[in-house]
């Protein structure tokens, strides 16, 4: 017996019929929806594939014998931005000469902020240039554009005769896989139900019995637009709120330095700005930014780069009522 069991929980079946679910991987999204129930072993294994007509389903074979081949092999092109010591060297020996009068220099908050990004936004693409790599279905999931560029490098390498270069190559790959997994699977205070969720992800075994399968990302977006939006809004004057008590209280070059010399990976927002960028920049960017919080703090203006947040609807799927975790962008909140 076979077919889309949306409705249907898949423990329900195996408990009136005794027929085994085969499929323990997912066919749409992240959850397991089309089933194959059998009454005794006739299948060796069950693969899911890309399916040839156009479907948000996946395609199921189940085999006897050899494991086929899927030739439906689904390209992406992704892109990264490559980082070496050279590179590093030519920015930091370019900030080593900056000059940020025409930032400081400015009186208007947004102006400021306007001036900031755009200037560092060139420098990220003038000395760290976007790159592109394919990366395809078949690859393991910690294969990253930058692993995936990794190893076309090493492959060259080898092609090439030049060994010792490839093998230092191959460690800097295994310890990029490393982190990847130590990102996925570090223990948090959320306990281990969080971990091996992310386990069934990558294994491709999940345990939701229901989804909402009726709601889309636009339909939810529609909704919250509607009922958020006021048609007859008119932007207030702007007012002084902080107290003249919190103006004594301003940010210090130091603090600020601080502050970026010590960002996480999880600290980028819609800014476009790496963590690892602003790091690096520390030396000099601490010195406006220093300037553009405090007048942001004095003016009580908060500039348009840091409203900017992603909302990403979580399903509850005990009573199917979609929860909105909020992402906030800024790089500092204050």
């Amino acid at each position: 017996m076979v077919g889309d069991f949306n409705q249907l929980s898949d423990t329900v079946v195996p408990q009136r019929t005794g027929l085994t679910q085969i499929v323990n991987q997912p066919t749409r999204g992240s959850n397991t929806l089309d089933h194959i129930f059998e009454s005794s072993p006739i299948y060796t294994g069950v693969k899911v594939v890309t399916s040839t007509p156009k479907s948000d389903h996946r395609a199921i074979i189940a085999y006897s014998g050899s494991q086929p081949k899927d030739i439906n092999k689904k390209r992406t092109v992704l892109q990264y931005r490559p980082r070496t010591p050279d590179q590093h060297a030519a920015f930091l020996a370019h900030l080593s000469h900056m000059n940020w009068d025409e930032v400081i220099d400015i009186t208007d908050t947004q102006t400021a902020f306007d001036k900031f990004y755009a200037i560092v936004l060139s420098l990220l693409d003038r000395f760290y240039p976007l790159h592109a790599v394919t990366v395809t279905n078949r690859d393991p999931y910690f294969v990253t554009p930058k692993i995936k560029s990794l190893l076309r490098r090493r492959n060259r390498l080898m092609r090439r005769g030049r060994i010792e270069k490839a093998d230092s190559v191959t460690k800097r790959i295994g310890q990029s896989i490393v982190d990847h997994a130590k990102v996925t699977f570090s223990s948090s205070s959320r306990g281990s139900k969080v971990l091996w969720e992310k386990v069934r992800l990558i294994t491709g075994k999940n345990n939701s019995d229901q989804c909402l399968d009726h709601v889309t990302v636009e339909k939810l977006n529609q909704h919250f637009a509607s009922i958020s939006t006021d048609q007859h809004y008119t932007s207030p004057l702007a007012k002084a709120t902080v107290p003249v008590a919190a103006l004594s209280s301003t940010f210090s070059e130091y603090h600020v330095f601080q502050c970026l010399d010590h960002l996480k990976h999880t600290s980028a927002g819609l800014d476009s700005l790496p963590h690892w960028f602003l790091e690096m920049g520390a030396p000099s960017f601490y010195l406006p930014l220093c300037h553009l919080f405090n007048l942001s703090l004095t003016q009580s203006v908060v500039p348009t780069q840091w409203k900017t947040s992603i909302i990403t609807p979580s399903p509850r799927l005990n009573h199917l009522l979609p929860v909105l975790i909020t992402d906030p962008s800024p790089l500092f909140l204050f």
